[in-house]
């Protein structure tokens, strides 16, 4: 049988160094990693606080300022119906004597209430997508603001109007002075469908805007 050697007491203290010292590489890496993560929520810290620290002192939209606003407005469809930003009007064939920005005061009633709602709070040189519901653009399409008439009669009563179209749109007065709008919904040998919805009315507005100015 092999004899069993003894530990001198200098061989003890060298294990008990060597082995507080692979305790201590050991702990390295763990004090690495846990320096990495505080280094990450400092860092997230200051991102979110720096951008904080930007926006404050940032003028913001607020009822009773006159904005300009850049936009490009278009059905869900992917149909665009209106937009004064130059490159996309002159692509979809809209284009237009100037391209300026929108002006109108928040929360005058100039605007249809959605969009008004979505300029409050906006800072100059934001951009925002907004979804606006029939009930906050041109409200729902009213069957009965369609009427039938007389050829003849509709005639009478738009003197100088040539050329009519299914599709034209028309301008009108009230015998009381109200101006508004009105499309040819059909056209027939002796009778006109005229509609009086607005040519929007009943569908979902998607726009695009960015807010350029705000005069207080």
């Amino acid at each position: 049988m092999a004899k069993k050697t003894r530990k001198t007491k200098k061989t003890e203290k060298k294990d008990i160094k060597e082995n507080q010292e692979a305790k201590r590489n050991i702990a390295i890496p763990k004090r690495l990693v846990f320096g990495i993560i505080v280094g990450l929520i400092v860092v997230f810290l200051v991102i979110v606080i720096g951008k904080n620290v930007m926006n404050m002192g940032k003028e913001k939209a607020e009822l009773g300022n006159k904005v300009g606003v850049m936009y490009t407005g278009r059905l869900d469809t992917g149909e665009i119906f209106d937009t004064n930003v130059k490159d996309i009007a002159e692509k979809n064939n809209m284009s237009k004597p100037a391209y300026e920005p929108l002006e109108f005061t928040v929360g005058a009633g100039q605007m249809i209430k959605g969009f008004d709602n979505a300029v409050v709070s906006m800072t100059i040189g934001q951009k925002k997508t907004i979804e606006i519901q029939p009930e906050e653009a041109y409200g729902a399409y009213n069957a009965k603001l369609v009427q039938t008439m007389s050829l003849d009669q509709f005639k009478s009563t738009l003197q100088g109007v040539e050329d009519l179209q299914e599709g034209m749109e028309l301008m009108y007065r009230t015998p009381e002075g109200q101006v508004g709008t009105m499309r040819i919904k059909s056209l027939g040998p002796d009778f006109v469908t005229l509609d009086f919805n607005h040519k929007l009315a009943g569908k979902k507005l998607i726009f695009d805007i960015e807010l350029v100015s705000i005069q207080k």
